[in-house]
């Protein structure tokens, strides 16, 4: 359940387009299949965008007022909390900050109210983690730093959404993240995590992509001591986990970039070391796969 593609509101530039979109959406509550033909260039994908958006309002505020009359009904409450999750992104889009913070909230309180849910509980924390990113965009530190801190607060309560707090440290080690002093706060705590949850395979996945998240920032910058520091760490983390594809992938991939930047020094004994230990890794990654579609 991540970031999907939104619907624009582009209400304000259709002109002259009503009797078709009214024809469409009344075509829609049909049984049937409508096709929408003409010449390049004349709004036929904007017009069906529209069709989109407004098709996700009506449903929405349908299953708001199904929730309300069903409200001991789990499916139907999960359903409106899929629907939030969505029209949040959909606001977000359409740069309605105020609307998505209002979705936020009410996504929030239902789950609150609804605490036995476990699966209404996944909505909220993809909502969360969706918002983490918006927060970057955005620039505001603040924010996802608190929605982070939220997320935390929700993993100790509930498991099942560890992996949006994992998920939403890894984009704090990424480019995302300006501050360096930040990222390594973050890799601290995918550490901690890994540390407090060790059979938990998504925190140790986790970690491994901010491994090599903050590898990448170290080779960019220069600091060829920090980059060996964070290679030697994924290191040990493979042979931690010798049999988990994607620790072994982010493996490969720093010991790719440390070859590249150990070209420019002419170290040749270095790059050949390196070079026979990236050969190993992926004849072990090559049997891993052979064994998992066998």
């Amino acid at each position: 359940m991540g970031m999907k593609r939104a619907f624009l509101d582009r209400r304000q530039i259709m002109f002259g387009r009503k009797p078709d979109l009214e024809i469409i959406l009344s075509r829609a509550k049909q049984k049937g299949f409508t096709a929408v033909v003409g010449r390049p260039k004349m709004g036929k994908t904007w017009l069906l965008q529209e069709v989109g958006r407004q098709l996700h309002e009506v449903g929405y505020l349908e299953l708001r007022t199904l929730a309300q009359v069903h409200q001991s009904n789990d499916g139907v409450q999960q359903q409106l909390a899929r629907s939030l999750v969505n029209s949040i992104i959909f606001t977000k889009k359409e740069n309605d900050l105020k609307r998505r913070n209002e979705l936020l909230d009410e996504l929030c309180s239902l789950g609150q109210l609804r605490s036995h849910d476990l699966e209404l509980q996944e909505f909220l924390a993809t909502a969360l983690f969706n918002s983490v990113h918006f927060a970057y965009e955005e620039q505001n530190l603040d924010v996802c730093d608190a929605l982070i801190t939220e997320l935390k607060i929700m993993a100790q309560t509930f498991p099942n959404t560890r992996r949006f707090l994992t998920q939403s440290l890894v984009v704090s080690t990424s480019h995302n993240e300006k501050n360096p002093s930040r990222r390594g706060d973050a890799l601290n705590k995918l550490r901690d995590l890994v540390q407090n949850h060790p059979d938990d395979l998504k925190t140790c996945e986790g970690l491994a992509n901010g491994l090599f998240n903050v590898h990448c920032h170290a080779l960019i910058n220069g600091d060829l001591n920090s980059a060996e520091l964070f290679l030697n760490e994924m290191r040990a983390l493979a042979r931690k986990f010798p049999y988990e594809p994607t620790v072994l992938t982010f493996f490969a991939r720093c010991l790719t970039n440390a070859i590249h930047t150990v070209k420019s020094t002419q170290d040749l004994d270095r790059q050949s070391v390196l070079q026979s230990e990236l050969a190993q890794v992926e004849l072990k990654l090559a049997k891993l796969q052979r064994k998992i579609s066998a």
